[in-house]
């Protein structure tokens, strides 16, 4: 079975990294370091994207390839500074949503549920995402976030 290069999210550093050991890459065999890659690079705005900044699109440079049809990353950032609301609610699980559904076209998962919830106090809030990847072979996967904002 394949299995991807973990990706490492250190907190204190607001970053994601490899790791190593022995000399070698360490790898996972579940989809945690796919679903990071996902989540949290920045995909580019549409036309229709409300931003506070007009000229700041985000995205990965490959995606202004023509004709090449996928995008990669999320949305996300377009909700980092919003009040929580049903409406953010929403909208962050829809961006969820839309940056994992190239697992369902590509057959790595039959389907993949979102849940995305508001904790904290008021004032305080932030927001936290439960990702059940119901994979094509092998079973389930769920991947939490307990906050969205920290692990970007």
């Amino acid at each position: 079975m394949a299995q991807d290069i973990l990706l490492q999210f250190e907190k204190d550093f607001l970053e994601g990294d490899i790791e190593y050991l022995n000399g070698d890459l360490v790898r996972e065999p579940g989809l945690k370091t796919a679903v990071m890659i996902s989540l949290f690079t920045d995909r580019r705005a549409g036309a229709n994207d409300v931003l506070d900044n007009p000229n700041d699109k985000r995205g990965w440079w490959g995606d202004l390839i023509p004709d090449s049809g996928d995008r990669i990353g999320s949305k996300l950032w377009q909700h980092e500074r919003s009040k929580v609301t049903q409406e953010t609610i929403l909208g962050v699980k829809k961006a969820i949503e839309e940056c994992l559904k190239w697992m369902v076209e590509d057959r790595v998962a039959k389907k993949i549920e979102v849940t995305v919830e508001k904790f904290g106090d008021v004032g305080n809030y932030r927001l936290g995402a439960t990702i059940k990847i119901y994979k094509s072979i092998n079973g389930e996967e769920e991947i939490k976030f307990d906050d969205l904002w920290e692990a970007t």
